[in-house]
């Protein structure tokens, strides 16, 4: 990312291409360094700063107050409301998960006769995740692996005697053989632990191992069963809540800058007033748009009665019935939703399109407004918009689905 390559100055570049690059630049990250080591969180830290600052100033080097959205934000899938930068640290631990698996699969192997021990993470989400095929027991670890009859593993389904088992790592072929497991139960048994004790009891009467059949381990997050790192990325961000605009931001039809401003006005993290107020730059409070009311994302683009003027002449102009903004009383991206809906199916690629237009050229009329001391009245903004209209439908952002 150096500013001197070629006469190049990667600050002139706008968001949505500091963003592609940052993508290219990730990827390009030696993909078996990550599947054999995990890299050490200050040198994480480093290129995540480094990242972050070429996102939001183009600069290697950026203040909080320049940063509009969490970098773990930014990391997410997009249906997780991210602009899908991969993350460097999960990355590396989906990479990493295909040793676990290999091991067990490839037991002739060379490599699985070195004495290498993956990072405890990776063990843990192994451990909770794989689903284990018991054939004769010699591969699948008795304690911790998911190989019960009724689903778990015994670490998981009795953590209490689970606790009174000692360091110690059998497999469920030794430790069925005369019952040997009991062994491995250290000190004296609580009285839940005795109740656990006995339920695992009942539960191994329903054990049979198949002699001559390898243990298998089936990966449960792909469709055939069969592990892949694209997949165990994608479960390490289950636990993220799901974003239901997040996709559509991205498949809609426009330009790359506008829709990255979209996802950022979605998510209120525009530079209006409100978050001028949070870093303490300087800022007029009051919309100038409609002078009448304090500035943020929500008024700017849905409560606004300047916006709602111009989104009433559009509504007459494309000859739908869908209400405006401001009467439903919701957020922009929840009330794009509700609107998108009154268009017929194949007509709403199309609206997606001038939504985000009319977004956008709402906030280049506020910015115009704040910079420039320029203004143009709602008749005049709507007359530009419909041949802005044109230049797009030229581009092929307005299209019609089929």
């Amino acid at each position: 990312m150096s500013k001197k390559v070629a006469g190049w100055k990667p600050k002139f570049l706008s968001p949505d291409g500091r963003l592609c690059l940052i993508k290219s630049v990730l990827m390009a990250i030696p993909v078996h360094l990550l599947s054999v080591m995990q890299l050490p969180k200050w040198a994480i830290k480093d290129i995540e700063r480094c990242c972050r600052g070429f996102l939001w100033k183009g600069q290697e080097e950026v203040s909080g107050g320049h940063c509009l959205v969490a970098w773990r934000v930014v990391c997410r899938p997009v249906e997780c409301g991210g602009l899908g930068i991969r993350d460097i640290d999960r990355f590396g631990k989906a990479l990493r998960l295909k040793w676990e698996f290999n091991r067990l699969e490839q037991e002739d192997r060379p490599w699985t006769m070195v004495r290498w021990k993956s990072d405890k993470d990776v063990r843990d989400i192994f451990n909770s995740v794989a689903q284990h095929i018991v054939g004769d027991g010699n591969r699948t670890d008795f304690w911790r692996g998911k190989w019960l009859p009724r689903g778990g593993s015994i670490a998981n389904n009795w953590p209490i005697l689970f606790s009174f088992v000692g360091r110690t790592k059998i497999t469920v072929a030794q430790g069925l053989l005369n019952n040997r497991w009991v062994r491995d139960l250290q000190g004296s048994l609580s009285n839940r632990a005795l109740v656990d004790y006995l339920a695992l009891w009942d539960e191994l009467q329903l054990v049979s191992l198949q002699s001559g059949e390898a243990d298998s381990v089936l990966w449960r997050f792909s469709a055939n069963g069969v592990f892949s790192a694209s997949s165990a990325y994608e479960f390490l961000f289950s636990t993220s809540i799901k974003c239901p605009h997040g996709e559509l931001i991205w498949k809609t039809k426009a330009p790359a800058r506008v829709r990255f401003f979209l996802w950022l006005a979605v998510k209120g993290r525009c530079l209006t007033a409100d978050n001028l107020s949070k870093r303490g730059w300087p800022h007029d409070p009051t919309c100038l748009l409609c002078q009448s009311a304090p500035e943020d994302c929500n008024h700017l683009l849905v409560k606004c009665p300047f916006t709602n003027r111009v989104w009433q002449q559009l509504k007459a102009w494309v000859n739908v019935t869908f209400p405006l903004p401001a009467q439903l009383g919701m957020e922009l991206a929840d009330w794009w939703h509700c609107a998108r809906r009154c268009f017929q199916m194949r007509f709403r690629t199309a609206f997606d399109s001038l939504f985000m237009l009319v977004c956008w050229r709402v906030w280049k009329e506020r910015n115009a407004r704040v910079f420039e001391n320029k203004s143009v009245v709602a008749d005049r903004l709507v007359a530009d918009i419909k041949e802005e209209v044109l230049i797009w439908r030229a581009a092929g952002l307005f299209s019609c689905e089929e």
